[in-house]
């Protein structure tokens, strides 16, 4: 049968329109089909839809970069994600920039989105070797559980002497140092003093008086034991006498044996 049948109202025959400013336009049935076949399009049959005639952005570039099957939901957006990348600047697809691309199937076993394809390091991760950010090495314990190891270098020196019958004028550093601490017993009846003075040559009260930094007094019987978590800092060296009275320009010798020290210092 040929197309286009011409029709001829007759007595009673109503044809289907839409009145818009006086003027009825035509109501159709949309159908569609090959050459002899007409489907109504309902959700059984959809209008068909081709790559040819869809292209998102509508030119002919954009055509030939959406190479994907555009008849279902997830082929339109990839098309679409391929068009954009392909539209925006160098700076953001590419050279260390933002990169556009599209979320395909993801490695076996995995299921996190946004992970990247097998071989390849995932965002924020270092190279290959290189410990993550935060995390400790292998074989390493967790954070929390984790020990300072031990190290024979670094910490206090430790300088120990028992008291001679004199004023024990020593020198300990004849640099600038720090004193981390000291452990003193006396064994005698009255009172001792250990001075430490700030000098880096052997120390004379009695001319050094003013360079006298610390004054320990030692109770008959007694001791005198601190450790500092930071150091004293002695600018020039450090050195120490032991003697009987208070004062710091006092050189009164003690009794051998009346005073064990030990004097730690870096």
């Amino acid at each position: 049968m040929a197309d286009n049948v011409p029709i001829t109202a007759g007595a009673g025959t109503s044809i289907a329109t839409d009145e818009v400013g006086g003027a009825h336009y035509q109501r159709v049935k949309v159908v569609h089909g090959a050459d002899g076949v007409a489907n109504d399009a309902s959700a059984a049959t959809p209008l068909p839809v081709s790559s040819a005639s869809d292209t998102v952005l509508g030119t002919t570039a954009d055509a030939a970069v959406d190479s994907d099957a555009v008849g279902t939901i997830s082929g339109k957006l990839r098309g679409l994600v391929k068009i954009l990348a392909a539209r925006l600047p160098t700076a953001l697809t590419g050279g260390g920039g933002v990169k556009v691309g599209i979320v395909d199937a993801l490695p076996a076993g995995t299921n996190e989105i946004g992970k990247l394809a097998a071989g390849t390091a995932e965002i924020g991760k270092l190279g290959a070797g290189t410990a993550e950010i935060g995390k400790l090495a292998a074989g390493s314990a967790v954070i929390g559980t984790a020990k300072i190891a031990t190290s024979a270098a670094g910490g206090w020196t430790p300088t120990h002497l028992i008291a001679t019958a004199s004023a024990n004028l020593t020198l300990v550093k004849n640099a600038a140092g720090q004193v981390g601490g000291w452990y003193i017993s006396n064994h005698a009846a009255t009172w001792r003093y250990v001075k430490l003075f700030n000098k880096a040559s052997a120390p004379d009260p009695s001319a050094d008086s003013a360079l006298c930094l610390i004054n320990i007094a030692v109770p008959p019987g007694g001791a005198a034991n601190v450790e500092f978590a930071q150091g004293i800092v002695f600018g020039t060296g450090i050195g120490y006498a032991i003697t009987g009275a208070q004062a710091d320009n006092d050189e009164t010798n003690v009794t051998a044996g009346d005073v064990v020290l030990n004097l730690l210092y870096a």
